[in-house]
């Protein structure tokens, strides 16, 4: 006779397998979008700064330009030479005609101020517009063998570039007078505007007579 089942004993449940998780939707295309170009946006500030630095660190150890590397033009008298530049807005060319010292100097240019000096009238053909103001012409100075350069004094020439007014894209022959040392003598005329333009016109006879 078999034996009664136990009321307390139950047969083996099989085991459950759980469902797999949904999927989650795919970000919209907006979203990937903002974040490609959130990704350009940071390489392209990167890589700005990166050049912006290289720029920077170029024109820091950029060496100063001195005077030998100024573009400069060497003429005998006579010889036409453009001058443009920014300082002296409006100037095209510069000609050195002639340059005369002594009584043929004093004439045109005055007196000397003592017997230890001589008087220098430089003869120029100047081109330019009603924007030059030739005020500033200090920048026309004789060079001579030895010393300083020796730069122009006023001049109550009427024909002095100091007095001379421009119109629209006008030449004018004009002069300057400078107080020349009486034992100096003269090598150039030199125009320079650092450091934009050089121009030297060489004096053929050195002389301390009445011609440089």
């Amino acid at each position: 006779m078999d034996a009664p089942e136990s009321p307390h004993l139950e047969s083996a449940a099989a085991p459950t397998t759980l469902p797999d998780p949904p999927l989650l939707p795919p970000p919209p295309a907006s979203q990937k979008n903002h974040l490609r170009l959130l990704i350009i946006g940071v390489a392209v500030v990167i890589a700005g700064s990166f050049i912006g630095a290289k720029v920077f660190s170029s024109l820091a150890t950029k060496q100063t330009l001195t005077m030998k590397e100024v573009p400069t033009k060497t003429v005998g008298l006579g010889k036409l030479v453009t001058v443009k530049n920014p300082i002296d807005r409006g100037l095209e060319t510069i000609r050195v005609t002639k340059v005369v010292r002594g009584s043929a100097a004093t004439s045109v240019v005055g007196q000397a101020e003592d017997l230890n000096h001589h008087r220098v009238a430089v003869f120029l053909t100047v081109c330019a517009d009603d924007r030059f103001n030739p005020n500033g012409t200090a920048a026309i100075w004789l060079d001579g063998l030895k010393g300083a350069p020796i730069f122009p004094d006023p001049s109550t020439a009427a024909n002095s570039l100091l007095n001379t007014h421009f119109d629209k894209q006008r030449c004018h022959d004009v002069v300057l007078g400078y107080g020349v040392p009486a034992t100096q003598k003269i090598r150039q005329v030199t125009y320079s505007q650092f450091p934009y333009i050089r121009a030297h016109w060489n004096i053929p006879a050195r002389s301390t007579g009445s011609t440089s």
